[in-house]
């Protein structure tokens, strides 16, 4: 019979929370990906989501930049734009799925946030 030793407990690392990005870091890291998911920046901190949307988020997207068209705002050179990258603060960006862009905003190259955007829940979204 062979003498037992003691089982030595074997302690895994704790893995060390990762740093907060940077706006530039996120945008380096994240920006133009395409893998199907979205990205956004949230202080830091980037949240993933599907990018997919499904028929009746196209059809409600649809039927809002079709009714767009016969605005005053869109005959001004207005556009609304899916998707376009929001900055709502120095620490947040966001991706809603319209955005209202002022052609004064689009020729300034201004990214914060349209005055209008439009963000369609699906039931997989989260609050």
């Amino acid at each position: 019979m062979h003498p037992t030793r003691p089982v030595e407990s074997v302690k895994k690392a704790a893995k060390t929370p990762a740093r907060p990005l940077t706006l530039a870091e996120f945008r380096r890291k994240y920006g133009g990906k395409e893998d199907g998911f979205k990205y956004e920046f949230n202080n830091g901190i980037i949240e993933k989501s599907p990018s997919a949307m499904k028929v009746q988020q196209v059809h409600i997207i649809n039927n809002l930049q079709r009714r767009f068209t016969q605005t005053q705002s869109y005959q001004g050179g207005d556009a609304l734009i899916g998707e376009l990258e929001q900055l709502t603060s120095l620490f947040q960006m966001r991706k809603p799925e319209l955005a209202w862009l002022p052609k004064a905003k689009m020729l300034a190259d201004d990214e914060s946030v349209s005055g209008f955007v439009i963000e369609v829940i699906s039931p997989t979204d989260s609050y």
